[in-house]
């Protein structure tokens, strides 16, 4: 029986910080993790007991506050579509819904 030899210190060396962003302005989400984007954001999963649903009708209210901007207003933006559904759980409900149907194409 041979008794494996560790391994060397070298091999576990690992430079790391070269692969994250060294300034504010390069990093950008994906996500809206933001909350000043968004008044009221969509449920963050099935919660019955707080009263945080995610169904049709909490879609619904979600799509609502985006149909009610005063665009008229100089300071007033309308919304993108990017802003709208750039919600992580918002996404991860439509895909898993029974209603909207994705392709695995669109969705990778």
């Amino acid at each position: 029986m041979k008794i494996g030899c560790p391994l060397p210190l070298d091999y576990l060396i690992l430079d790391v910080p070269t692969g994250f962003p060294t300034a504010n302005n390069q990093m950008k989400s994906t996500f809206n993790d933001t909350r000043s984007i968004i008044k009221t954001p969509f449920s963050i999963e099935n919660r019955t007991r707080t009263d945080e649903l995610q169904d049709m009708d909490t879609l619904a209210l979600y799509l609502q506050q985006f149909a009610e901007i005063d665009v008229k207003r100089a300071n007033s933006l309308p919304y993108k579509t990017t802003d709208i559904l750039a919600g992580l759980h918002l996404l991860r409900y439509l895909v898993a819904n029974d209603i909207f149907q994705f392709s695995m194409l669109y969705i990778l």
